[in-house]
């Protein structure tokens, strides 16, 4: 008995975690396919979804669930870029509104997204530049000052991977 209850409990914890794991997944491609029909506030909703199942970007491959003999890569070894995925989808979004104020404010939320991004040391050239053009669309001076201080003393060390698709 006690050994039938072990089992089933077992089981609904490895159904979970693999459910858990699917969430973050699908919220991931549907992010993709909003991309590649350029809905941008869609995009960005599903990246944001896929960060509350899975917070942290990887710029390794993800390796899936299932038998060690038959190691799978998620999606043939793409980096999770979750995170940036969902600062670049508001970049482009607030290049899409047309209400000065609502574009200014989401300007400065993608602004601190890339930031956060780089003070994790996930230094991509990728994230450098999209910053940089959100600096410049908000004329923060201070802000494109320090980026380029930021950039000087990590450009020969940019070596994060991010999801370029």
């Amino acid at each position: 008995m006690k050994l039938s209850r072990t089992i089933c409990i077992l089981s609904l914890l490895a159904t979970a975690f693999v459910a858990q794991a699917q969430s973050w997944a699908t919220a991931y491609e549907q992010g993709l396919e909003a991309l590649r029909v350029q809905n941008w506030a869609a995009a960005r909703a599903a990246f944001l979804e896929s960060v509350t199942n899975r917070p942290v970007d990887s710029a390794k491959g993800t390796t899936l669930a299932g038998p060690v003999t038959e190691r799978k890569q998620w999606r043939g070894g793409a980096p999770y870029s979750a995170n940036f995925a969902a600062a670049y989808s508001g970049l482009k979004q607030a290049f899409a509104v047309r209400d000065e104020a609502e574009r200014t404010a989401l300007l400065k939320q993608v602004a601190s997204e890339f930031e956060e991004l780089l003070k994790k040391k996930q230094n991509s050239k990728e994230t450098f530049y999209f910053l940089n053009i959100a600096y410049s669309t908000l004329s923060d001076k201070q802000g494109l000052e320090q980026l380029d201080t930021q950039f000087t003393k990590v450009r020969k060390k940019l070596n994060w991977k991010i999801d370029t698709e």
